[in-house]
């Protein structure tokens, strides 16, 4: 179904699950990031939901800088979302490294009051043998591929991209530390696709 299709609709024709207690907030991952400046992260999606009844927000997220760096600029987007909204608490839809700034920032960060649900999508949660190959099999240093990483972030719109970092975090050692640091919260619904 097309944006304008959608536009078209009666109100009894809207998707009535699209219409959520709590606002919904969209997290991006490792490489884009969702105001980035080549290509739309999400496409249709915040649109189609807005358009059926769901409040929905982006964290306006960096691309390549540490899952807590990140995280911590999640709680604020979130408290100031929550501020403005009225609401007491948010649902997070997290792709990729998105998922675990989320997971982080409830376990870690003292959020799981304010979050109703984390859904993460395509999460390396177990970590990613390409970050494993990345560090360990390319013939040119890794200070080396940072840089240019950087370089491409800053192009993206990162204000001070860490690439090296970024990636160590989400190798399967890295994910391994995160995991055992970074429980889950009793009482809160997560769910991963």
């Amino acid at each position: 179904m097309s944006l304008s299709e959608i536009n078209q609709l009666k109100p009894d024709e809207k998707l009535s699950y699209c219409d959520s207690r709590y606002p919904v907030i969209f997290v991006s991952g490792l490489g884009f990031h969702d105001q980035n400046r080549l290509m739309n992260y999400w496409g249709l999606i915040p649109d189609f939901l807005k358009q059926h009844g769901c409040d929905v927000y982006t964290a306006n997220q960096e691309a390549f800088i540490s899952i807590p760096d990140n995280a911590i600029k999640l709680k604020y987007r979130i408290l100031d979302i929550l501020e403005h909204s009225k609401n007491d608490k948010i649902n997070i839809i997290g792709h990729s490294k998105g998922g675990l700034e989320a997971r982080y920032m409830v376990s870690r960060l003292g959020m799981d009051e304010q979050v109703s649900s984390i859904t993460t999508l395509g999460p390396p949660h177990r970590g990613t043998h390409l970050a494993d190959i990345i560090l360990g099999k390319l013939p040119i240093p890794k200070i080396a591929t940072a840089r240019l990483v950087n370089i491409y972030a800053r192009l993206m719109g990162d204000d001070q991209p860490d690439s090296l970092r970024a990636v160590v975090q989400v190798t399967t050692d890295g994910m391994a530390r995160f995991n055992e640091e970074v429980q889950d919260v009793d009482g809160l619904y997560y769910q991963s696709y």
